[in-house]
């Protein structure tokens, strides 16, 4: 009899008396412990709107591709031109060239599983960035965010974080700071930005403590400001973290720039492009973490809705992908060079009617990855790697409280953190 996770996570509730303290959480909070208390950590979510073809980037597969067209697994370069990270387990395709000098300390969790239908955008998007399906469910940027406040400092994002049952916390917009800040003027008011005239009061307050932070953060503008007519949001960003004035922020990647990667037509020309134009930025902010020292005790995790169908529709372009997708995690804690998890190409050569990519099952007691076909028997320890195990292993690796907050039934990915 298969054991889901569900029934194997209440098998243990029963013989601990509470759900969270299952042998693998055990084992997560021994590890972790010592993270609870860490004044140094920072976190950083950063969202690629639009969908990445995984293809072009994150641990591409080449295997089982014998007979395939290109309505079957369309790749738009030849395998030669993937990246074989040396010393490590991880590949790039061409797009995602750019951030290969982080391998070190860089992991991939490959096989991610949203669900079996295509529900379009705004699901995904609730379920890769909270973990849960659920429409109100917070964002674990809201969760770290009110775990890591203190006074004088704030969660700094490009877009608005869904809060739901988390306690209000200093947040900050980036397009706020941009305005009222400036680049030299270290006076900042935000007296205009709240109904509540108190708490703006309060806040303009906080901001007059802050003058060595802010001295810091405009130094970032001021260097931004040379290179670019227009400050981007990641420079804000980065100045909120060098200064201190953010433990936590939240960088939405999307269409500012006027090209989405949501195309479904015209793959290689539109498509490719322009997710290498954001893998550029994402390794230029690693690139700044590093320049300002913060590399190493800041986690950036990298998502984005789902993964792009492997061959081209009628218009040569690429469609949803609900069953496959992955993330990239960089900095703090991360045992680099790691691929957690895996994925298989199902191809109408095999007899399906269409070709899909869908992750693979992982063995939650090794670490393995388990290829299973159609008509196979699951056996017991095996799941699929779901949005909420990747945000468990998250919440454990920066602090023991924040991992008890995940769903019960989520299962923490062994291997992802250095123990």
């Amino acid at each position: 009899m298969h054991i889901t996770r569900r029934s194997l996570m209440k098998h243990f509730a029963a013989a601990a008396g509470v759900a969270q303290f299952s042998p693998m959480l055990l084992s997560a909070q021994r590890a972790f412990a010592s993270n609870a208390t860490d004044p140094k950590a920072r976190f950083v979510m950063i969202r690629v709107d639009g969908a990445m073809d995984s293809t072009l980037g994150l641990h591409p597969v080449w295997q089982n591709t014998k007979g395939a067209d290109e309505q079957d697994l369309y790749l738009g370069y030849q395998t030669s031109s993937i990246f074989k990270l040396k010393g490590t387990e991880i590949t790039l395709g061409p797009s995602a060239e750019p951030i290969a000098d982080f391998a070190d300390g860089m992991a991939i969790v490959r096989g991610i599983h949203i669900g079996p239908n295509d529900l379009g955008h705004p699901y995904a998007v609730q379920h890769m960035t909270s973990g849960r399906t659920q429409e109100s469910a917070p964002y674990w940027t809201s969760y770290i965010g009110q775990n890591y406040g203190e006074p004088g400092t704030y969660v700094v994002t490009n877009t608005a974080l869904q809060r739901g049952t988390v306690q209000p916390f200093p947040t900050l917009l980036t397009s706020v700071l941009r305005n009222q800040l400036g680049t030299t003027d270290t006076r900042g008011s935000s007296l205009g930005l709240y109904k509540n005239k108190n708490l703006g009061l309060n806040r303009f307050l906080e901001f007059k403590t802050q003058s060595e932070k802010l001295k810091k953060f405009a130094e970032v503008l001021d260097e931004s400001k040379k290179a670019n007519q227009e400050v981007p949001d990641e420079d804000i960003i980065m100045a909120g973290l060098y200064s201190g004035l953010a433990r936590v922020a939240q960088w939405d990647l999307d269409r500012e720039t006027g090209e989405s990667l949501d195309t479904h037509t015209n793959h290689k020309a539109q498509h490719a492009p322009a997710q290498k134009r954001r893998w550029e930025r994402i390794a230029k902010f690693l690139s700044q973490l590093k320049k300002y020292d913060l590399y190493e005790n800041t986690l950036v995790v990298v998502i984005t809705e789902f993964n792009r169908t492997p061959g081209l529709n009628v218009n040569g372009g690429k469609d949803h992908n609900y069953s496959d997708n992955a993330a990239a995690l960089f900095g703090r804690g991360v045992n680099g060079g790691t691929v957690i998890g895996d994925r298989s190409l199902f191809k109408r050569a095999d007899g399906f009617p269409y070709a899909y990519w869908a992750g693979d099952f992982l063995d939650f007691r090794s670490g393995e990855s388990v290829k299973l076909r159609p008509g196979q028997q699951i056996t017991d320890g095996l799941e699929l790697i779901r949005p909420g195990d990747l945000w468990k292993s998250v919440a454990y690796s920066l602090d023991e409280k924040l991992g008890t907050q995940a769903a019960h039934e989520s299962l923490v990915l062994p291997g992802l953190f250095k123990t």
